[in-house]
């Protein structure tokens, strides 16, 4: 039913202060999240590349771990609100955080001990990111409808594309004049900030004041979350467009560590590779954030943003087929970086604006966690056996078939998304 006249003019205009509010806020957010992911970025990459024949390992070490961790996320989820279970995912992680500072401090640079705190860290690191983003990402579908998210969630991901700028570019500053234990404890302070924004969103009015008195746990089981992405055709959809992501990404990363290990010969010089390739990609994802994420999402629709990526991905691993060298690899990771970021990232997350509360969060923390790891250990073995018969320029080729299935995924969830969000515009 229709608000009455003098109910509108009362509530019309306080509307748009509230959703500009948390907009604000939700960039400060995003910034800080980023930044305090980012300080940790270029250590754990160092790490991955010092240790590139065994990536495969660490890699499925992380989906183990994820194997564990999904379901003890799907029981708290259950059975906290959201205004609990936000702050408290990052209060857990600061706390892990913590721990590792007095770790790293007490272990020596070299040797078994320090060698198992690397794998460690990196696991950690890894999945660390991929919880925070999901469940940081899952809020704000929650609170902003479809419509909003095109028109926001650029600016929003221009908060983050920031603080990928300024963690990676922290971290080359202060390594060398602090080191690197002393980099945890910035992370931490960007952590706790970033739970200072979530309370003041939830301050914001836009989350009406009878939904948060009235919010509860999202109930359900240990793994609701692979059951709704398995019974929505929806949700396993994107399940596949996330799937064929991987294998590009997984790809273009161990190349990325294998000739930079070849390219490189210390650690810390490594690291600085990573750092610049982090602010160079990231510089560009902010151009195009500011100049064209919103106007695409709100022009072209989700589907035929989501399919740039790949269909930037299809030419830049046939260039690689043909010259692939760690310039060329550096190249494409920059370009692929700034088309995921600035395009792909935004639209995806746009697309679960329409799933329901509950659906929502169990699904993302799911889809962004168990399968994204998942994926990558699966992509870092099929790696390792084509890497047995075929080079460089031959990995390279190899992806592009998955890239051209890759946007037929994009184009046919950007149809199904249209679908979905119809009655949302019709409601309005």
């Amino acid at each position: 039913m229709p608000p009455k006249p003098e109910q509108a003019a009362v509530t019309a205009p306080s509307a748009p202060i509230h959703e500009a509010k948390a907009v604000v806020l939700a960039t400060l957010f995003a910034f800080l999240l980023m930044t305090g992911y980012s300080l940790l970025k270029p250590v754990r990459d160092e790490v991955g590349s010092a240790h590139n024949d065994v990536l495969s390992w660490l890699w499925s070490g992380t989906f183990v771990v994820m194997l564990a961790l999904v379901p003890l996320f799907g029981w708290v989820s259950s059975r906290f609100p959201r205004h609990k279970l936000v702050p408290g995912v990052y209060h857990f992680f600061s706390l892990n955080l913590l721990l590792f500072f007095f770790l790293l401090r007490s272990l020596p640079n070299d040797g078994t001990a320090r060698t198992a705190f690397d794998f460690v860290f990196y696991v950690w690191v890894s999945v660390f990111n991929l919880f925070a983003l999901s469940v940081f990402w899952s809020f704000l579908a929650d609170i902003f409808k479809s419509g909003q998210g095109k028109q926001f969630f650029g600016r929003v991901m221009m908060g983050a594309t920031l603080g990928a700028i300024a963690g990676p570019t922290l971290t080359s500053i202060l390594d060398a004049r602090i080191g690197t234990a002393q980099l945890l404890l910035v992370s931490i302070v960007m952590l706790q900030l970033a739970v200072v924004c979530f309370h003041q969103i939830n301050q914001t009015g836009l989350i009406p004041a009878a939904q948060k008195k009235n919010e509860k746990g999202l109930g359900g089981g240990l793994w609701d979350g692979a059951r709704t992405v398995w019974q929505s055709p929806y949700l396993r959809n994107i399940c596949v467009y996330l799937l064929l992501f991987l294998v590009s990404s997984g790809f273009l990363y161990r190349l990325k560590a294998e000739y930079a290990y070849e390219f490189f010969e210390d650690r810390d010089t490594r690291r600085a590779f990573y750092s610049n390739i982090e602010v160079i990609a990231n510089v560009l994802t902010l151009a195009l954030q500011f100049l064209a994420t919103g106007k695409l999402l709100q022009k072209i629709g989700v589907g035929f943003t989501l399919a740039i990526l790949p269909v930037l991905t299809m030419f830049a691993f046939g260039a690689l087929g043909l010259w692939t060298t760690l310039t060329t690899i550096a190249i494409a990771d920059v370009l692929r970086r700034a088309g995921n970021y600035a395009l792909a990232k935004p639209a995806r997350e746009v697309l679960f604006t329409v799933v329901p509360t509950a659906q929502k969060y169990k699904s993302k923390s799911f889809l962004d966690t168990f399968v994204y790891r998942g994926g990558d250990s699966a992509v870092s073995w099929m790696y390792d056996l084509f890497s047995n018969f075929l080079g460089g320029g031959g990995l390279s080729l190899a992806v592009v078939p998955f890239a051209a299935l890759w946007t037929g995924s994009a184009l046919r969830l950007g149809r199904m998304h249209q679908k979905l969000e119809a009655p949302e515009n019709t409601s309005e």
